[in-house]
């Protein structure tokens, strides 16, 4: 009995190890948020009350202050790591900071506005204003924080991402009436602005930045119905390549400018997320991933290409040329790239980019799985680990794969002054310094060949029987009646638990020598 204990506790270690070597492991304890529509999880309607359907339709059920029919990328993070949906920081009612906050709000800018939101429709909620709420934010944490409050401890902000998705109205906002070349001239304000947000924060204690780039807002029907533009503008899939260049040229710039930012704060990761590729994929190929419509509105009035007027926004009613209209949503925003023409819809706006930390599922944004289903498969998350101190390399385990073969097209990249690859070194030395600390190299080395022999010969052993017809069934028969037996026999009952809890330390023992 002993000896067959010994294999099944093997063979469960065996398949928790495998387990764990497929998963990435995602240890922060909360997310603090910057960002505007693109990560606002109601911000913006806790402070200027008024959203209604379609919003949310098809995650919440019901307007849930996000800017989509269903999650974002921020809650598909969050779910990553395993923490609730972040709350609003300007939500007084129901929120729960303890596992972070968002202070992303609808029309916020980087830079500060220079007009109201009611002349302009940029939020006053800028990054600027961000910054300030969560230095307030840490100062009352540190001030009022006890057990059992809805607030989380004080070290919590060495523990924690840092996620930044904002710049896109920067970069859109005056787009109709300056032309992406008078644009690009304040765009250096705003990556520099980003990056001494990061400065500030890591002198709060934060340690890990995610920068998301902008997407390719050349393809959201908004801006191609509003923008002048002549046919040598558009590229073939219908977007406007003027504009497109003009944000590849920002997200260069965004990127050399991480990339000192992490040079200068030498204990932090600081990864540059491109979405930018990953979205025009999905614009210029739709039905290569499931989807039916690149640029074209869900939520809308028009029909048409675009499916876009600029008069009648998504869920709202406008008298145009004396008729009464609504801008509507459609059936099935799951086949679109687009939510209402100017946001991404939920499966393109989030788990396309594999941010989970296990696997894609499709979630309830639409039927199982019309995004990426099966070809497709996230194999580890594009989160890291925390940053230990004294050891400034980073690495990303996120690989989007097509049928098995790396599919660099659609590749979320995150990249640091390293490109974010595997430190092989730090491999090298971490494996080197836990063999140094091995006493008994010589019985390690022995049960090490001793496994790999066990397992060899049970190789053969299981191609032998395989080979004979009717042993297999028989053997499935068996194993199943074990596992019940097992199962029945030491894991069902506490007293069993306990002596088996009880075996495997003395069977730990005889291995080291120790009894």
């Amino acid at each position: 009995m002993g000896n067959r204990l010994v294999v099944v506790w093997l063979v469960l270690v065996a398949a928790v190890m495998l387990n764990d070597m497929g998963e990435c492991k995602c240890d922060f304890q909360a997310i603090f948020n910057f960002g505007d529509s693109n990560s606002d999880t109601g911000g913006f309607w806790a402070a200027f009350p008024a959203q209604s359907g379609p919003y949310g339709m098809t995650y919440f059920k019901r307007p849930a202050g996000r800017a989509t029919d269903g999650r974002l990328i921020i809650d598909f993070l969050a779910q990553a790591i395993g923490i609730p949906f972040l709350s609003p920081y300007l939500q007084s009612i129901g929120s729960d900071f303890r596992h972070g906050a968002n202070f992303a709000t609808l029309a916020s800018t980087v830079l500060y506005p220079q007009t109201s939101l009611f002349v302009s429709g940029v939020s006053p909620f800028s990054l600027g204003i961000q910054l300030r709420q969560m230095q307030q934010f840490k100062v009352k944490v540190d001030q009022l924080y006890s057990s059992g409050s809805n607030l989380p401890p004080p070290d919590i902000f060495g523990k924690s991402l840092y996620t930044f998705y904002i710049g896109q109205n920067d970069f859109t906002s005056q787009l109709k009436d300056i032309g992406v070349g008078e644009v690009q001239k304040i765009m250096p304000q705003v990556v520099s602005q980003i990056s001494n947000t990061i400065k500030e924060i890591y002198g709060m204690g934060g340690r890990t930045f995610l920068v998301l780039n902008l997407a390719p807002v050349g393809c959201y029907p908004m801006f191609i119905v509003q923008i002048p533009h002549q046919s040598s503008d558009m590229d073939e899939y219908g977007c406007l390549k003027t504009v497109n260049n003009g944000v590849e040229w920002y997200n260069n710039l965004l990127r050399d400018t991480l990339a000192q930012t992490r040079k200068d704060l030498p204990d932090a990761s600081v990864i540059n997320v491109d979405t930018y590729s990953l979205l025009l994929e999905l614009f210029h190929n739709p039905k290569n991933h499931g989807l039916q419509y690149g640029p074209r509105a869900c939520c809308g009035y028009g029909g048409g290409t675009y499916n876009f007027n600029p008069q009648v926004f998504c869920g709202n009613t406008k008298t145009i040329d004396g008729q009464t209209v609504t801008a509507t949503a459609c059936g099935d925003p799951y086949n679109y790239v687009s939510w209402d023409g100017s946001y991404s819809s939920p499966p393109s706006g989030g788990s396309h980019y594999g941010l989970r930390c296990r696997h894609h599922n499709g979630g309830d944004d639409a039927p199982p799985p019309r995004i990426l289903p099966t070809a497709f498969s996230t194999r580890c998350s594009l989160l890291p680990q925390r940053p230990r101190l004294g050891n400034v390399s980073f690495a990303t385990c996120i690989k989007i794969t097509e049928s098995g073969r790396s599919s660099q097209p659609y590749r979320t990249r995150a990249s640091s002054s390293e490109e974010a690859s595997l430190d092989t070194n730090e491999i090298f030395e971490d494996f080197k310094e836990k063999w140094d600390a091995v006493e008994d190299k010589s019985t390690v080395l022995l049960y090490g060949g001793g496994a790999i022999v066990a397992v060899w010969v049970s190789s053969i052993l299981v191609g032998a029987i395989n080979s004979v017809p009717p042993l297999p069934k028989i053997m499935e028969l068996v194993g199943l009646g074990y596992t019940g037996w097992f199962v029945y026999r030491y894991l069902l009952f506490k007293s069993s638990r306990k002596e088996l809890a009880t075996d495997i330390e003395s069977l730990k023992k005889k291995i080291a020598g120790t009894e």
